[in-house]
């Protein structure tokens, strides 16, 4: 079924002198020729510009609202619509494929738009958007959705025309008030049709209680209409012809067609239409007689006779061509002729007429006995009124005068025992507050003795040294041709007496050759039982969920980030990781410094004097260089190097080279140790110039947060997954095993470790999912970057069998996508609510969960502080 059809309204269009007729204009456009003889094209506009543009169309009601409750509890309203053309006039493909998938569209209300008016077959105006909840393979489903700030009913460049039964429209419909019976709203503006004339346009106002018409002038100051034949009417004027079918989708409905005719106020040639039809007056009753009235000069305080007035009615002879003016004095003769009527006709008609002496006798006649029976009645009225309201309001009165006692003397009982409360608990604060300022004093005290004693000290030992440091110097003066006779006196930097350059080792441990590790049959459900009992052996409790969601972000590769609270375990599950996977020895554990400015504090730095690199103490540089011998080797180490609060310095500061890389293939990423050439030959760092990071390498890194720490830049955040864990149970029984090796455990070789990835799925529910993410997303600009979104994917499919879908999404946007979001970035509020919105609590229960809290925090609280 074709939702909405256009119906031809004039002959078929021709094409111009010399040109074909085109071939899209089924399809695509129509070309049509006004009387005038000027040619227009009409464009053809999909759903998918017209979201893209914000073009406005024009929809018709397809259905009554329904009423629908969401997962938070709201009951929300809703309807759908059926789209008919652009507001400027151009066509729209409202087909299945131009609306998938129902060619509707859908709508939910605003609350202040009233359901009386949502009747089948209104017309709507607004913007349309890409639905938040479309499900292609859903029959129901509708691709898309109106904006719900932008819809508005009618609008004021249309204008429908409406069918009348007869063979031209009343005049009474707008002189005399007569309504015309209809089942729905129209436009604001109207044009009557009947089957010879036309006559409009004319305001129209529905009236919902009467499912009727009211109808008046477009102009109070100038009530004029045109009453045009109608084949002329159709010659001149363009309009659009829609057939639809309503209530397809209601099943408590049934199926009813209607027909809709529609033009604008720009496709109205109002002076052709002056010359080719007539114009009329449009005045009501009463717009005619306060125009006689003006016109005659006749006022309130006149007393002049009735007859008098209407005499000069019939004596007032206007000229031929003053059509308006003998129209408006024809209908007041007529008014003359129905003395009812004129009594009728307001409150200014009649208060001239009872001033005239005819009705001035009948008035005094029967005036006092009239407003004496009257007054008596309506006093014996007021009075039993005013009785019954004075004993109702005094028994209320003595009610409210005992729940006020009762609540005085509960307000006094509770006011007590708070103010009996706080000073307990302001004695007890003081208290407290005094017992640390002495506990504080105590310690200023002690630290003041001991600074004393430490000045001490180093006074004693700088007054030694300096003695110790003359006599050294004079000794190794003394001894300086000696030493230098037996080649001692040459420095590491310089060549022997024997020409040989002095040999600068290695640490040992990169000089050892590792043993190959055996590639012991391992999968990956054994291991997460390995894991899980090295934990609970070593005395740590942490949720089953939360040890998978740690080891699938860690075998997928990246940094991941722990976050959370102080005592939760962050530092200590890596090394449990490292411990269970069979490497405990390759972990390498990185205390970060809050004075570290660039990777020199994190990998070392060449000394120019000595010609040589000196790695920094923390042995990053030695981890990465065994690394990358072991991956040369064959061997199957992995290294995990964990970074202990890696946020108290600038992670993009000391950390950039390995962000860099990080987003490289593995066999792209390397990193410099120092600039080619510069180290001499007998530096053992000289070969290691540029080091591989290969996919034997894992990075992690704790955080805390809080005023001594940074904050993450975006950069950080596009590169690592930020975990947080369930807070442990403390009444779990925990024993620590305080062996050195727990036994038992199967090493995991670096092949069997790289085959438990899988590759980022390229289709399916998941993908959809995260693609209306990322939507709602750029409404506060920000972006999913095509390695995070794979990421992203690559987390669900390798975290099977272990997680569900949903449970992998879930970790997924509170790990990726939340923290992103800043209350500070535009739209965040829009944003926010279209997280809510698309993320359902029985889904993704912890996203669904910190959106809420993010929701009602604070401006000063960010996802950061709400861990």
């Amino acid at each position: 079924m074709r939702p909405a059809v256009r119906a031809p309204t004039r002959p078929g269009p021709k094409p111009r002198p010399g040109a074909a007729w085109p071939t899209a204009c089924l399809g695509l456009s129509q070309v049509f020729q006004c009387a005038w003889g000027h040619e227009r094209m009409l464009s053809m506009i999909d759903a998918e510009i017209a979201a893209r543009e914000g073009i406005s169309l024009v929809f018709v009601a397809d259905q009554r609202p329904f009423r629908y409750m969401g997962g938070s509890g709201i009951v929300n309203r809703f309807c759908v619509l059926q789209p008919l053309m652009t507001l400027d006039g151009d066509q729209v493909d409202a087909s299945r494929q131009g609306f998938p998938n129902r060619a509707r569209v859908w709508w939910m209300l605003r609350d202040d738009i009233a359901e009386e008016l949502v009747v089948p077959g209104s017309l709507w105006t607004g913007r349309i958007e890409l639905a938040a909840k479309w499900e292609p393979k859903d029959p129901e489903s509708d691709k898309y959705q109106v904006k719900v700030r932008d819809i508005q009913p009618g609008g004021q460049e249309l204008m429908e025309i409406l069918p009348v039964p007869a063979a031209e429209p009343d005049l009474a419909f707008f002189q005399r008030g007569k309504r015309l019976d209809w089942p729905r709203p129209t436009t604001p503006q109207v044009i009557l049709r009947g089957t010879q004339k036309v006559l409009g346009p004319l305001k129209a106002r529905w009236l919902p209680e009467h499912r009727q018409l009211e109808f008046s002038a477009v102009s109070a100051g100038n009530p004029e209409v045109l009453r045009v034949p109608v084949d002329r009417f159709a010659e001149l004027v363009r309009e659009e012809h829609f057939s639809l079918t309503l209530n397809e989708y209601d099943p408590q409905a049934g199926k009813t067609t209607m027909v809709v005719r529609l033009t604008r106020q720009a496709w109205l040639p109002l002076e052709r239409l002056r010359e080719v039809g007539e114009t009329l007056d449009a005045s009501t009753d009463a717009q005619v007689l306060n125009w006689a009235m003006k016109r005659y000069r006749v006022t309130h305080a006149q007393a002049e006779p009735v007859k008098k007035f209407f005499a000069r009615i019939a004596e007032d002879d206007v000229g031929p061509d003053d059509r308006l003016v003998a129209s408006k004095l024809q209908r007041l003769r007529e008014l003359e002729q129905d003395a009812q009527r004129v009594l009728e006709l307001g409150e200014k008609i009649a208060e001239v007429v009872a001033r005239t002496p005819a009705f001035e006798e009948l008035v005094r006649r029967h005036l006092d006995a009239i407003v004496a029976q009257e007054i008596g009645k309506q006093v014996a009225l007021r009075q039993e009124e005013i009785r019954r309201r004075t004993q109702a309001e005094e028994k209320q009165l003595e009610a409210l005068q005992a729940a006020i006692r009762r609540l005085s003397a509960e307000y006094e009982k509770r006011a007590a025992a708070q103010d009996e409360e706080f000073r307990a608990r302001w004695e007890d604060r003081i208290r407290q507050l005094e017992q640390r300022e002495r506990a504080v004093q105590e310690r200023e005290r002690a630290v003041a003795e001991q600074e004393e004693s430490i000045h001490l000290r180093l006074e004693r030992v700088i007054e030694r040294y300096q003695k110790e440091a003359t006599r050294v110097g004079d000794d190794l003066l003394a001894q300086w041709p000696i030493l230098r006779r037996m080649g001692l006196g040459t420095s590491a930097g310089e060549p022997s007496s024997d020409g040989e350059p002095a040999e600068l080792r290695l640490p040992y441990w990169l000089k050892e050759e590792p043993s190959a590790t055996p590639e012991e049959p391992i999968d990956e459900a054994t291991f997460i039982a390995q894991f899980q009992r090295v934990v609970e052996r070593r005395g740590f409790s942490f949720h089953l969920e939360d040890l998978l969601n740690f080891h699938v972000c860690v075998k997928i590769g990246g940094l991941c980030v722990l976050a959370g609270p102080s005592g939760t375990g962050k530092s200590s599950l890596p090394r449990l990781y490292a411990e269970a996977l069979g490497w405990k020895n390759r972990y390498l554990q990185v205390p970060v410094r809050p004075d570290w400015l660039d990777d020199r504090d994190f990998l070392g730095a060449y000394n120019a004097l000595a010609r040589r690199f000196e790695p920094a103490t923390a042995g990053v540089a030695d981890h990465l260089i065994a690394a990358m011998l072991a991956e040369q080797r064959g061997l199957g180490d992995i290294y995990l190097i964990s970074l202990d609060e890696m946020n108290l310095a600038r992670v993009e500061h000391y950390f950039a080279q390995f962000l860099s890389i990080l987003e490289c293939p593995p066999e792209e990423r390397k990193i410099t140790l120092f600039a080619p050439g510069l180290a001499r030959p007998s530096d053992p760092y000289a070969p290691y110039q540029s080091v591989h990071v290969g996919d034997n390498v894992r990075f992690v890194g704790t955080v805390n947060i809080d005023e001594t720490t940074h904050f993450f830049s975006p950069k950080v955040l596009d590169r690592c997954q930020v975990i947080s864990f369930a807070p442990p149970d403390l009444a779990a029984p925990r024993h620590r095993d305080q062996s050195d090796a727990i036994g038992g455990i199967i090493p995991v070789h670096l092949r069997v470790y790289s085959s438990w990835c899988k590759p980022p799925e390229t289709a399916g529910p998941a993908r959809q999912f995260l693609l209306q993410v990322a939507e709602i997303l750029r409404r506060s600009r920000v972006v999913l970057g095509i390695r995070q979104f794979d990421r992203m994917l690559r987390y669900v499919a390798s975290a099977r069998p272990f997680l569900t879908e949903d449970q992998a999404l879930d970790f997924q946007l509170m790990q990726v996508v939340l923290p992103k979001l800043r209350r500070t970035a535009p739209g965040f509020e829009e944003t926010l609510q279209g997280l809510r919105e698309l993320i359902e609590p029985q889904r993704c229960p912890r996203a669904a969960e910190m959106l809420a809290r993010l929701a009602e925090a604070g401006l000063e609280n960010e996802y950061f502080q709400l861990l």
